[in-house]
């Protein structure tokens, strides 16, 4: 009786996942999203169609045709966040991974992981994968996505991942080494170890002993990076760090604006004349397509002007204008608007984090650079927004826009 039940049990997988590449096959994505919102995830085979599906979309440029895998891909993690499947996006991610340069379906699944989490699980999660029964060669992929996952846990500022993410970038296994992020996050490591009383004694002592060798100058900065960061986050950057991968955003927020950072005090509501603007709107998407053309850099929305201190206005004056006005909500309309504006291909190279920061929210954008130029129109004329210094600069000359060109393509 039960052999029968578990047969009829997988027949109905295998007609769910023949219904499921019919709708791919047919372009009926709203169909597709439906399928896996009602779909029986725990069947191993699931899985490798759904991880076969993502792998077919890394390989997908972002600028080049929008195949149906690639859209495909984008509609089931949709639906896996809408079924909170933070661990089944995790092993979508592992399964389709192509390393670091060419999974961006792989990313968008892990960074859809880490804001669903909780962290800590996750965490204890990807810290499991070697011991499962997979192939040498998918058991070294998970090792490189894992390495990916735990560091980016980390910069999240989940504690439970500050050593092993010092580790991993140390050594450089599974990622690339950088003893520079490795020493700040083993000192982050170190500070809570000393200051919490619930870490492991045996890496509590060795983090205690790693801290005493800081100089006392380094150590009364990185204490203050624990408790007023508002006053020494720059100091304790510049000391500890350079904005290595794992600054956090207390640190962003010391820093001044850079050709690698922007603040914006808003994404749509014009605060002077205390209404919605499109040229608000535009100036976000106007920024964004600069940084696809220059180089990985961050956006934060929610920051005003003021100087020397950054004005910590939050994002509740854009959540005013939204039907749904909260952190979902304004996702949904950032996401929209750059995918509209930019495209839907490009938008996998832009994460969108909200974050919590002294009782307001504000908005973390980081864009990676587009390996193709992104042109846009101004006046019903081609140009091209670049990131110069501190700027962004928009050119419709043809001679300096290949100028630029040939610049760009020299730093690659």
């Amino acid at each position: 009786m039960k052999d029968d039940q578990s047969n009829q049990e997988h027949g109905n997988t295998n007609t769910q996942l023949a219904e499921l590449l019919d709708l791919i096959a047919n372009g009926d994505f709203d169909g597709v999203g439906r399928s896996v919102l009602r779909m029986d995830l725990g069947e191993n085979q699931t899985l490798a169609i759904l991880g076969g599906l993502c792998w077919e979309a890394n390989a997908s440029k972002p600028t080049g045709v929008n195949t149906n895998s690639l859209k495909a891909a984008l509609v089931i993690i949709e639906a896996l966040v809408q079924r909170k499947e933070s661990e089944i996006l995790l092993k979508l991610g592992g399964i389709s991974w192509r390393g670091h340069e060419n999974s961006p379906v792989s990313l968008r699944c892990l960074q859809a992981a880490l804001d669903l989490g909780p962290l800590d699980e996750l965490y204890d999660y990807v810290q499991r994968w070697p011991k499962d029964s997979s192939s040498p060669e998918l058991q070294k992929k998970k090792k490189e996505f894992g390495a990916t996952v735990i560091i980016q846990i980390a910069e999240r500022g989940c504690s439970d991942a500050f050593f092993c993410a010092a580790e991993l970038l140390r050594d450089g296994d599974g990622c690339l080494a950088d003893t520079r992020a490795a020493r700040m996050y083993f000192y982050r490591f170190a500070v809570r170890a000393t200051l919490e009383s619930t870490s492991n004694l045996k890496l509590a002592s060795e983090a205690f002993s790693e801290l005493m060798k800081l100089t006392e100058a380094q150590r009364s900065d990185l204490l203050n990076f624990y408790s007023t960061m508002a006053e020494t986050c720059s100091t304790a950057s510049k000391q500890l760090s350079p904005m290595v991968p794992g600054e956090e955003f207390e640190i962003i927020l010391g820093l001044p604006e850079s050709g690698a950072l922007e603040f914006k005090s808003t994404a749509r509501w014009n605060i002077r004349e205390q209404k919605e603007s499109s040229e608000i709107e535009h100036e976000v998407v106007k920024t964004i397509s600069a940084f696809l053309n220059t180089a990985g850099v961050i956006l934060v929305i929610g920051i005003g002007p003021n100087d020397p201190k950054n004005e910590l206005i939050g994002l509740e004056p854009d959540y005013r204008t939204l039907r749904k006005q909260d952190q979902d909500g304004f996702r949904l309309f950032l996401g929209d608007l750059i995918k509209c504006k930019i495209g839907e291909p490009l938008s996998l190279l832009v994460r969108i984090s909200i974050v919590p920061f002294q009782g307001k929210e504000f908005c973390r954008v980081d864009v990676q650079k587009s390996k193709e130029l992104i042109f846009g129109k101004w006046k019903g004329q081609e140009c091209l927004y670049v990131r110069i210094d501190n700027q962004t600069q928009r050119l419709t000359e043809p001679s300096k826009i290949e100028a630029w060109r040939r610049q760009r393509d020299a730093l690659v």
